[in-house]
């Protein structure tokens, strides 16, 4: 029976490489998703090489994860309690997908992946599997071998001479063109705060710096004046917001299985787009469909981190976004510096704002009597129900 895992080239899936090969028979693929990391491909490939795997299989998602994971969440304003944005959960499900694919391809009778029994991701994983392939045979180590921390796996990755990187933090982490993500370590004492060496994008400039982003429907078109691609504008983003420590997020989590965890998001690009968005947002929705679109935003954040994301509902709610955000169109500038964001400069040929009805100036068509008959009508019933509650009251 051939084996497809799911393989990031770090400690845990390269130890599960000869261990899925002690135990059961066929060969072990490595499946290596490029979801925007930066890695060095052929230092992975060979890493996986080196460990025992049979094969190795690129598969480059960039464009997809983008077009079809990102966007929607930037679309709605989607974010899992209050404050994550969501990169991770989105791009497990995706990458579960394309594990189904690379098994089918390769005439795998099973699939594996790295997720721990405490985490979310041997959710995210399995639920994709149970739904485009329940045939598949599901094999989650994490929760059937003999290794019970990192320091146990490093020994089994020595006993069998994998070599492993210098890197002395022993967090688990995770890297994508829309977030980077750091749990465990001395970071699971909440009094401690996390050092800035730990950071992938770190940097700071004194000064403050204006930018500017276009976006057409929702989505981002141009940055600067320059039009380019989504994930270029993304990548870009990383860039200018990591040099003013943008997007630096540090959470209590709530996972699914119940746990609390204490994790530690880097997602600066996807914090300007975030913040630009709701900007634009607040300019071309009326106060019922934004609201609108702040409830399903938050049943959509609650279904892609609870790995629902190839469900029907999920699907129905990406569409609605697309077309709540069809006029969506304009220019948002922003002031950034020392880890925060100001809007500048708001345009859109859509605005809902009209400067002259918002003034405090009274124009001469504007008839000062309107709010009376306004006033007597919405304010009655909050009157009435008052006076009937004062009145049964005092006769008790």
């Amino acid at each position: 029976m051939n084996i497809v895992l799911a393989y990031s080239g770090g400690l845990d899936t390269s130890v599960m490489i000869p261990w899925l090969k002690e135990h059961y028979s066929g060969k072990v693929i490595a499946m290596y998703t490029d979801v925007g990391q930066g890695e060095d491909v052929q230092r992975v490939h060979q890493k996986a090489l080196d460990a025992g795997a049979d094969e190795f299989v690129l598969v480059p998602m960039v464009d997809e994860l983008v077009t079809y994971g990102l966007l929607p969440l930037l679309l709605s304003g989607a974010k899992y309690d209050g404050k994550y944005l969501l990169g991770t959960c989105v791009a497990r499900s995706m990458q579960a997908a394309k594990q189904v694919e690379v098994a089918h391809a390769y005439c795998c009778g099973a699939v594996a992946h790295g997720g721990t029994a405490k985490g979310n991701d041997q959710i995210r994983f399995e639920m994709v599997y149970r739904m485009l392939a329940p045939e598949l045979k599901v094999i989650a180590p994490w929760r059937v071998w003999k290794l019970y921390s990192r320091e146990d796996a490093v020994d089994y990755a020595k006993q069998h001479g994998i070599i492993l990187s210098e890197n002395k933090n022993r967090f688990s982490e995770d890297v994508n063109i829309w977030n980077h993500t750091y749990d465990g370590d001395y970071l699971e004492d909440l009094s401690n705060s996390p050092d800035e060496s730990i950071f992938r994008y770190s940097g700071l400039v004194q000064k403050t710096e204006i930018i500017c982003i276009k976006y057409e429907q929702g989505i981002p078109v141009a940055l600067n004046g320059m039009e380019m691609e989504v994930k270029k504008i993304i990548a870009k983003l990383n860039e200018v917001g990591t040099m003013h420590k943008i997007g630096r997020a540090d959470i209590i989590e709530n996972r699914i299985t119940g746990l609390k965890i204490r994790s530690i998001y880097e997602s600066p690009g996807a914090s300007i787009l975030y913040y630009a968005a709701d900007e634009l947002r607040s300019l071309v929705l009326d106060r019922k469909t934004g609201r609108f679109l702040n409830n399903c935003a938050q049943q959509y954040a609650d279904l892609v981190y609870d790995g629902y994301f190839y469900s029907r509902y999920a699907e129905i709610l990406r569409n609605l976004f697309y077309d709540i955000m069809h006029y969506a169109t304009g220019e948002i500038s922003l002031e950034l510096g020392d880890g925060t964001i100001a809007v500048k400069k708001r345009s859109s040929k859509y605005s809902l704002y009209n400067a002259q009805e918002a003034s405090y100036q009274m124009q001469k068509d504007f008839c000062v009597s309107s709010p009376n008959g306004f006033i007597d009508i919405v304010g009655s019933e909050m009157a009435r129900e008052y006076q009937i509650h004062k009145n049964k009251e005092e006769q008790t």
